[in-house]
C-alpha cells in the first residue's frame, strides 16, 4: 500500500518557541462547539482565534467540528470531530484526553513536539512518527496509523505493541490489544477527506509561510493510485482479515460508541 500522507491519531501536538509556545490555538469552528478553559466554571462557545489553557476543555455537537493548531505554521493540528470531547491534560510534553468521540492528528514537524499522547478510558497511544486518528466509546477504542509509527498500550496494562503506517487496531473495554488490521480503503478515503480538509485551512490561513507544498504531494500521491490499486488492496485485506477482539462496536465499522450511527462525516 502506498503512503498517502505525512501523519499523525487518535492527537495534538506542541510547537516550541512558537508565539503562544506551551499551548493551543483554534482555528477553524464549525457548527455548535464549547469550551470551558482550566480557570473558569463555565462552558461557552468556541471562536476562532481562542488560546487555550492546559487543561482546557472542548466539546463538539452533531454536525459540528473544531480543529486547533499548536504552532504559527499551522503544520501541527488536531481535528475534533463530531459528538466528541477533549481535554489538554499537558502542552508540552502534549497529552489529550479523549474520554469519547474521534479526532484527526496531523503532526509535519515532529521535531517539534517533545512527546504526544492520546489517552482513553482504556488505552494510551504514544506518537513515534508522523500521524493518526483516534476514536473512543464506551465500549472500547480504535486506532488508525496512516503514516509513520504508532506505540499502543492498554491504560491499565504493561503490555504495550508498535504500528506501523496502514494499520488499525481495536482495544476492548478491559483494555485488551486485539489484532492489527490493514486499513480499508474507506478508511484512506476518510485520510484523505481530512487532508484535503487541512489544505482548504492553510490556503485561506494567514500564518505568514506558504510552505505547505507537503500536503499536495501526500494528496496527489492519493489521487495517483488506481482503481485497481484500490480493488487489489480490498483484496488482499480481505484474505489476511483475522477476527478483531469485541469491543461492543461489534462489526468493525468505526462506530465505537455503539449508538449505530456509524462513522461520520464533517468536513
Amino acid at each position: 500500500m502506498k503512503k498517502i500522507i505525512a501523519f499523525i491519531v487518535f492527537c495534538t501536538f506542541i510547537c516550541a518557541g512558537a508565539v503562544f509556545a506551551e499551548g493551543a490555538k483554534i482555528i477553524d469552528v464549525h457548527g455548535k462547539v464549547t469550551l470551558k478553559q482550566r480557570t473558569s466554571i463555565l462552558w461557552g462557545r468556541a471562536w476562532v482565534d481562542m488560546e487555550l489553557e492546559k487543561g482546557a476543555q472542548i466539546k463538539t455537537y452533531k454536525n459540528s467540528w473544531c480543529t486547533l493548531a499548536f504552532d504559527d505554521d499551522m503544520k501541527n493540528t488536531l481535528t475534533i470531530r463530531e459528538n466528541s470531547q477533549i481535554r489538554l491534560d499537558s502542552l508540552y510534553p502534549v497529552e489529550v484526553n479523549l474520554p469519547k468521540g474521534r479526532v484527526f492528528a496531523l503532526v509535519n514537524e515532529p521535531s517539534k513536539v517533545k512527546e504526544f499522547k492520546i489517552r482513553t478510558p482504556v488505552a494510551v497511544a504514544g506518537v513515534m512518527g508522523t500521524g493518526e486518528s483516534v476514536e473512543s466509546g464506551n465500549n472500547g477504542t480504535q486506532v488508525w496509523c496512516f503514516d509513520g509509527k504508532l506505540f499502543i498500550q492498554g491504560v491499565d496494562t504493561q503490555d504495550g505493541q508498535g504500528m506501523s503506517e496502514d494499520f488499525k487496531i481495536l482495544v476492548d473495554a478491559q483494555g485488551n490489544l486485539g489484532v492489527q488490521l490493514p486499513l480499508s480503503p474507506e478508511d484512506l478515503e476518510d485520510w484523505q477527506e481530512f487532508l484535503d480538509y487541512i489544505r482548504g485551512l492553510l490556503e485561506s490561513a494567514d500564518t505568514g509561510s506558504k510552505d505547505f507544498g507537503y500536503l499536495g504531494d501526500l494528496i496527489q500521491e492519493y489521487y495517483s493510485t488506481s482503481e485497481d490499486e484500490l480493488f487489489e488492496q480490498r483484496r488482499r485485506n480481505e484474505e489476511t482479515r483475522t477476527e478483531p477482539v469485541d469491543t461492543g462496536g461489534g462489526d468493525g465499522d468505526g462506530d465505537v460508541d455503539g449508538d449505530g450511527d456509524g462513522e461520520t462525516k464533517g468536513w
